[in-house]
């Protein structure tokens, strides 16, 4: 025997301190500001960082990301598309912390080094640990933030747990965000090329790696950060 279902809703009141971030619209070009986006009509600025907010409480930090543009042109399950979030976290008094940006040809900021690896798309949320990550692998898995999105105000929010990463409170943590896109038909961050493409980012510089299907599409090894923040650390 049960009772009826009832259905409820509640009004939460955030408790905790509220830090604000901001960062310049149409700096999505680069490391050196040389990045197109691909041609494709459905691409717009989706991987311009406009702000970020940091709401952090006794144990739960939810990360607002408000973007230039969001979309989503292929319904994806998250709620937003073209545009990938690969966020590292330092934590205090973890060892083992990596500098190496997975899967991206790149390295985290001078001076910062992550013990977790975030990996946020349309399609993806997953966390890792910089336990067996390297230039091509990512580490053991973790628990994933919860994600939501306010696309009328073009915002991504990402819901942590401290628990999740160890901490006994959010002091001290340190966080670089950066941006790129996916290719899931590939399963592979989206090529950077020395022209771009439909579905290829444009802009990339020498070394080149030819494409043996076709000659003219040159491959670039350079960052695949699109945008970036620079460390934010948790007072």
């Amino acid at each position: 025997m049960a009772t009826p279902q009832a259905r409820f809703t509640t009004d939460v009141v955030f408790t905790g301190e509220t830090f604000t971030f901001s960062d310049p619209t149409g700096d999505d070009r680069g490391p050196d500001s040389t990045y197109t986006y691909p041609t494709d009509a459905t691409f717009g600025h989706q991987m311009d960082i406009a702000g970020v907010k940091l709401e952090v409480g006794a144990t739960t930090m939810n990360l607002n990301l408000t973007m230039a543009d969001i979309s989503s042109v292929w319904n994806p399950r998250n709620g937003f598309d073209h545009v990938y979030f690969n966020i590292f976290f330092a934590v205090p008094g973890q060892t083992g912390a990596a500098t190496v940006m997975p899967k991206l040809s790149a390295q985290v900021p001078q001076g910062f080094s992550w013990t977790f690896n975030q990996f946020s798309g349309g399609f993806d949320n997953v966390m890792y640990t910089s336990e067996g990550a390297s230039a091509t692998a990512y580490g053991e898995t973790a628990v994933a933030p919860t994600v939501k999105v306010d696309a009328p105000n073009k915002t991504i929010t990402f819901t942590y747990d401290r628990n999740d990463l160890g901490v006994a409170d959010w002091s001290g943590v340190k966080i670089y965000i950066a941006t790129w896109d996916f290719d899931g038909i590939g399963a592979i961050f989206r090529p950077l090329t020395e022209s771009g493409g439909q579905w290829r980012m444009g802009g990339g510089g020498p070394p080149f790696t030819p494409d043996p299907t076709d000659p003219t599409v040159k491959y670039s090894n350079d960052p695949k950060i699109m945008d970036d923040l620079p460390v934010i650390t948790i007072p």
